[in-house]
């Protein structure tokens, strides 16, 4: 159902919560309503996702198994603009897949690795072979089902990158299922339509051999590239034996930590990907409603999460 008509419903008292209880995120018109009423400002929860949302290349083909030319691009997005422009209370700066607070993660010092630095960008399109833009292929960013905030990020992402580097960057959103085949497919062929584009991996569970399975693992005997794990065309053996190493540790945390901070360096380093956000979910809960779910956990946070699932919705209640 549209957001905005869920958002109407639950100021009319017609909903007792909405937001991101089952995949419906607030539009940021109504952000903004919230954040300028004190009493609907009242009833909002926000909380960080354990999500990443970030930019991929076909890094098996020209021009993107340039490096200077990914590390050009992922010096040209001002990712704070993006988060307090078209993603305002919606998301933070990510420079790292591991966002803050996931186990393992390392983004204090990944941080300074791929910063905003659009003369630097300009230096490395040239230094590829592109100055201005010059000769550079145009692309397409492929998103997967975009709300319009995230549409109108991608569009803010485009425009940073036609500024910064020349590279004039169109949109194009896909369903889910068409593009994740696409996706795939792009990786077993080791090549094909989908260069460039915008997607999210959300954890399936808190530990970083999830996270950063989309970009490989144990390397089968024999495997060729494209039968290499990960969902992307990004390949490093250095990376899949620091995390085919760290998933086989039991007993060490320190040293799993260390394997995996070793892996996502590598990643972050070599563009493998460039993190753009890490999301922040917002509820609107009505005030009359108690339970297990709404109490803060042991960190003093109210996260609504479990609730987003619906795994506890039955021991929440409506007080009169």
């Amino acid at each position: 159902m549209d957001p905005a008509v869920l958002f109407n419903a639950y100021k009319s008292g017609e909903l007792d919560v909405t937001g991101y209880n089952y995949g419906v995120d607030l539009p940021p018109s109504a952000l903004a309503e919230v954040m300028a009423n004190p009493e609907l400002k009242k009833q909002l929860i926000a909380f960080p996702n354990f999500d990443t949302w970030y930019l991929f290349f076909d890094t098996g083909n020209p021009p993107f198994n340039n490096l200077k030319v990914r590390q050009a691009f992922s010096h040209a997005v001002n990712r704070d603009a993006v988060v307090n422009g078209p993603l305002k209370y919606q998301g933070m700066a990510a420079y790292s897949m591991l966002s803050p607070g996931f186990p393992s993660e390392n983004v204090k010092e990944l941080k300074n690795v791929q910063t905003y630095d659009p003369k630097l960008a300009a230096k490395l399109m040239e230094e590829a072979g592109y100055p201005g833009g010059k000769g550079f292929p145009k692309l397409i960013m492929y998103t997967r089902l975009a709300s319009p905030a995230l549409t109108n990020a991608a569009e803010t992402i485009a425009a940073m990158i036609k500024e910064s580097l020349g590279v004039q960057v169109t949109l194009q959103d896909m369903d889910y299922s068409t593009y994740m085949e696409t996706l795939y497919n792009q990786k077993k062929k080791q090549g094909g339509n989908m260069v460039f584009g915008l997607v999210r991996y959300e954890y399936d569970f808190v530990d970083a051999s999830n996270m950063l399975s989309v970009w490989g693992g144990c390397e089968p005997d024999g495997a060729t590239k494209a039968q290499m794990p990960g969902r992307h065309t990004w390949y490093s053996k250095d990376f899949n034996d620091a995390v085919c190493k760290a998933n086989s540790l039991t007993g060490d945390e320190a040293q799993r930590d260390q394997l995996y901070q070793k892996a996502e360096k590598i990643l972050i380093e070599d563009v493998g990907m460039v993190p753009i956000y890490h999301s922040i979910l917002n509820v609107l809960v009505n005030p009359k409603l108690k339970g297990p779910v709404l109490e803060p956990n042991k960190a003093g946070a109210v996260t609504f999460r479990t609730f987003i699932y619906g795994s506890t919705e039955s021991l929440l209640y409506r007080t009169k």
